[in-house]
Order: structure tokens, then sequence, then C-alpha cells
């Protein structure tokens, strides 16, 4: 197939960053091509999608959905890096929005990625094997990310005391970057001002009055290609895998089977954020979910430190979903640990 009838290549300087998750998708595909359909187009973003009736030899390794199969996402010169995305580290020829076609081909172990924008040809050629990429015979670093939560180890404080310390002073730390959040669409705002009836009573149901059955409202709840419901749900989830290993408590095992109900939910959001969730309860999260914990890990073999700094300085993402996700771990910090992580025997 004769791709460079038209158009031009563009010389580039950059890293790529890319989920081994990712990767390990690409290695399980079949040689050949998919031609990838366009999902959504933003400022920084190119979101594919693969209609499985005209690749069907090729996409099982990519199906989340049962209609439309979100491939994967390109996103440029941003720092946060999700398990379904290729980050492309100072590109400034592309103008994301114009891109009209993105083709794969796999070659038993390089991935080719053609870009067509307007009469403009970007080519990667991705080595699985290397961890190199390639373009215009010249090499660059393919930093490959491990996003996953499964092999996390929070560590293990044995003294009551300290491990009371690091639970009343994390949610402090927690609490404090919140405050500093400016928008009214924020689901910490929301609940703390009072700004919106049904979500407020919404959480307090599900918090106060352990109506854990009505997460399942959250989902979709807001606006945005994540709404806030679903980056308060990704980060309750992801404070739920942190700490579930070491807790043995009822009230979580309830939020365990309430994860599971929502995963029937899901058509109640759109395709970007439900396969979001969908990760996120395999236990893959983005890079700056993991940059936040591993400063808590961090924090928790030196309750000496002040991570306010460092805490500040982690990457947020979207206009407010990196918000609303620390909200989501700092209400399961909250209600869920505050108490029993202290009190509770801990399983190691």
């Amino acid at each position: 197939m004769d791709y460079y009838h038209s158009g031009y290549y563009m010389e580039m300087n950059h890293t790529f960053l890319i989920c081994n998750n990712l990767v390990n998708k690409f290695k399980k595909l079949k040689d050949g091509y998919i031609n990838l359909c366009i999902h959504s187009t933003f400022n920084n973003t190119v979101n594919l999608y693969v209609n499985k009736h005209n690749n069907a030899y090729n996409t099982e390794h990519f199906e989340y959905r049962t209609k439309r199969i979100i491939a994967f996402s390109i996103l440029k010169n941003t720092k946060t890096l999700a398990p379904f995305s290729i980050n492309l580290q100072n590109l400034n020829n592309i103008n994301f929005l114009n891109v009209d076609s993105v083709t794969l081909e796999k070659n038993k172990n390089f991935i080719n990625l053609l870009i067509h924008e307007a009469n403009f040809y970007t080519n990667f050629k991705i080595n699985l094997d290397e961890n190199i990429i390639e373009h215009n015979d010249k090499r660059y670093d393919l930093i490959i990310k491990d996003l996953s939560i499964k092999n996390k180890d929070m560590g293990y404080i044995a003294n009551k005391n300290e491990r009371k310390v690091f639970i009343n002073n994390l949610s402090k730390y927690l609490q404090e970057y919140l405050e500093q959040c400016t928008d009214d669409f924020c689901i910490y705002k929301i609940n703390k001002n009072k700004l919106d009836t049904y979500t407020c009573n919404l959480l307090d149901d599900i918090f106060t009055q352990k109506n854990y059955l009505k997460l399942d409202n959250l989902v979709g709840l807001g606006n945005g290609l994540t709404p806030a419901g679903d980056d308060f749900i990704l980060g309750l989830k992801c404070f739920y895998d942190y700490f579930n290993k070491y807790i043995i408590d009822d009230d979580l095992r309830g939020l365990k089977a309430t994860f599971k109900g929502i995963k029937n939910s899901l058509h109640k959001t759109n395709d970007i954020s439900s396969d979001m969730l969908l990760l996120g309860f395999n236990g893959l999260y983005n890079s700056s979910a993991i940059d936040l914990l591993n400063l808590i890990t961090q924090y928790q073999n030196d309750l000496n430190t002040d991570i306010t700094e460092q805490l500040y300085n982690i990457q947020s993402y979207g206009h407010s979903s990196y918000y609303d996700f620390v909200c989501g771990f700092y209400f399961g910090l909250y209600y869920f640990s505050c108490a029993k992580f202290i009190n509770t025997k801990i399983q190691k």
C-alpha cells in the first residue's frame, strides 16, 4: 500500500512515552493494516477507535466495548501518560484539530503509525523489542512506563500511633491541595460550598449513609470528555486498590461489589470515559495517579517529610479531572480509613 503519493514528512526531535499495556496490545496484533477512525480531536489529542466490522481480523486486542472500540490516543506536549496513549514530546508542527486519518500497520515486531493532516504525512516506526522509534532515518528513545497498580506496595507501619499520624496528615495534605482548586465544577467545591443539592445529597447517601450502590449515579455526572463523577469514581477505586490489600473491612468489601456493578452502567457516560474507568477497574491508571501513589509511599516511609511541594508538582490534567480524581481518593481515605486503618488488624 502506497501512502507517500502526496504531502511531505516533518522533521522532529523528541522523546516518546508509552504504557507497557499498550505495547503489549501492539505485540498481540496480527500483521496487517488497521484504518483507525477518529473519535474526537483536540489541540493536543487525537482519540482513535476501530470499527471492528471493517477490521474484524485484527481488533480483538483493542476491544473494550461491544460496538465501538477505543483503540488508543495520540497526545502531544503532554506530560501525563494514560494507559491507552502514546505521548509525543516537543511536537509542535502537527495541528491535531486538522488530522483526518491515522493508519496503523503491524509488521512482525514493528508498528508503523501514519498520521495525515491536510497535506502533511507524519510516519512513526516503533520497534517493540528495542524500545526505540524511528522517523526520517533518525532514532529516538521510546520510554515504556508501567502504569499498573497491581504490583504497588504501600509498605507497612507497625506502630499504631505512626499509622494515625500517617492517615491524619495525608488527609490534611490532600484536603489542602483540593482547597486551592478554583473550579466550581470540581466535586470537592460543589460539596463544600453546597453548589448542587443533588450531588451533595448523593455524596451524603453514599459515604455517610453507606449506600454504596448509589455510586452508580455518579457515572457520567458532569461535563467534559471525562465527567467529574467518572474521575471521582476512578480516584475512589485507586484508593481502594492501594489500601484494600492490607485492610480487612466489611465496608471495603461492599465498595468492591459496587465497583463490579458500575461496569454495567458505563453506557451512561461516553466512550473515552468508560474505557478510562474499565482500565481503572483493571488496575491501570495514568502517570499522575501513579506519581501520587509513589509520593504517598515515600511519605509513609518518612513521616517527617513535608510533601506539600511535591504534591503540587504532580502534573495535573484536564479542566478539573485531576482534582476530581484526588477528591475521590480523599473521600475514600477520609470515610473508610481514618479510624479503620489505625485500629484494624493489617494483613501483610
